[in-house]
């Protein structure tokens, strides 16, 4: 990270520049993308217009243009939202390729007067997708744990709590979630949990520690070893030169 950026950083932060957190993101995204009622901080129904607006909204300008700003605000949410929709088994040609539409839809409005109606359209899309994938390849049984554990990403979840849940056996629920998925839950989990754990490193707002605790990994060293393993390099890799270096004043020249 230049000097440049890491002054601004720090006088953004020094600002009380506020953000939502990941975990809030990705309960909001998930909740929205499956059509459920989200019960996080806003306690809002999200087939409700005023839910939809606030996920276009950025207390901070994103550009000194208004209409620039908006739109990048839009490009933000269209990116996290494809992201999130693939991450639940959406099919990532597809995500991408709306992603891209949109993206370039929204790059072609004179003055975003419409915006309502194309958020409302990027998210019916991005629904869709999930709901097919879902609809296509699952049971009821393996498509109710594949949300549970979606819902409950930053807990310490298992193949016992999934099965409680659903009320079924653990052997009943292991065969059938082997069977249609190809992995185990155990498998299934990990691998979710450590791509959640390299998009939260990549956004730099986060360490490693942090993170490990955000996910419930129980000690930072475990996270470390499961991560490189998976990845074939060490989370402190994704975080170098992020948030953990503008933690250390000593580092920033302002």
């Amino acid at each position: 990270m230049s000097r440049k950026t890491e002054k601004a950083l720090k006088e953004l932060l020094m600002n009380n520049y506020g953000h939502y957190s990941r975990q809030h993101e990705k309960e909001l995204l998930s909740a929205i993308l499956l059509e459920r009622e989200f019960k996080g901080d806003f306690n809002i129904q999200l087939t409700g217009k005023e839910s939809l607006e606030s996920l276009g909204a950025y207390d901070y300008p994103l550009a000194s243009d208004p209409l620039r700003s908006t739109k990048n605000g839009f490009i933000c949410l269209v990116a996290v939202m494809c992201r999130t929709a693939a991450d639940m088994g959406a099919d990532n040609l597809k995500s991408y390729a709306l992603s891209d539409y949109f993206i370039n839809r929204i790059e072609s409005e004179f003055n975003m007067t419409n915006w309502m109606e194309i958020l409302m359209e990027i998210v019916t899309a991005y629904q869709k997708l999930v709901r097919e994938r879902l609809d296509k390849e699952y049971s009821k049984t393996v498509k109710d744990a594949v949300t549970f554990i979606s819902e409950h990403l930053y807990d310490a979840v298992s193949l016992s709590d999934v099965a409680k849940h659903l009320s079924v056996s653990e052997e009943y629920l292991a065969a059938r979630f082997k069977k249609e998925t190809g992995e185990t839950t155990g498998k299934y989990i990990n691998r979710i949990k450590l791509q959640e754990a390299k998009t939260l490193l990549e956004d730099g707002k986060h360490t490693v520690t942090e993170v490990s605790d955000l996910l419930a990994y129980g000690s930072v060293s475990y996270f470390s070893k499961v991560f490189s393993k998976f990845f074939g390099f060490p989370p402190g890799k994704v975080a170098k030169g992020t948030l953990q270096a503008v933690k250390d004043d000593s580092n920033i020249q302002v």
